[in-house]
């Protein structure tokens, strides 16, 4: 496991893995309501990437006083009170949704911002309406 994760290969496999249940979410609905389909497909990939993001964030919620005496103002004072049973109800339930709806609205915006600045000399600063609508919805 740390192999792959200190490899990078951790999006790729994660990129695979969302694909990939959401083509057996897919195959089930032809068994099951498409909106249990899609609960399994996000409680399955939520957990996933829950696991591996707890797993990388171990190191950070360690106390290292050597390290900790150095840089007082960096030091974590709340790692005690985390507990991974904690995070489980918001990630399972809504952890999908989020990132499609996060990933939609991104990808709207570059969308717009991109039809906005068509004919925009890049090298000279943004003036005018233009200057004002990207300042404001980027």
């Amino acid at each position: 496991m740390t192999a792959i994760i200190s490899s990078g290969l951790i999006v790729p496999i994660i990129g695979f893995l969302f694909f990939f249940l959401a083509f057996v979410a897919f195959w089930l609905s032809y068994y099951i309501p498409w909106y249990i389909a899609y609960m399994l497909h996000s409680v399955s990939f939520a957990f996933i990437c829950l696991e591996l993001v707890w797993y990388r964030a171990e190191r950070y919620l360690e106390q290292n006083e050597a390290r900790d005496r150095n840089f007082p103002a960096f030091r974590r004072i709340d790692t005690q009170y985390w507990r991974k049973s904690m995070f489980y109800p918001m990630a399972l339930t809504l952890f999908t949704t989020r990132m499609i709806i996060s990933l939609g609205a991104l990808l709207v915006l570059g969308t717009f911002l991109n039809i906005i600045n068509i004919g925009q000399d890049i090298s000279k600063p943004f003036t005018g309406l233009r200057g004002v609508i990207c300042r404001n919805f980027y």
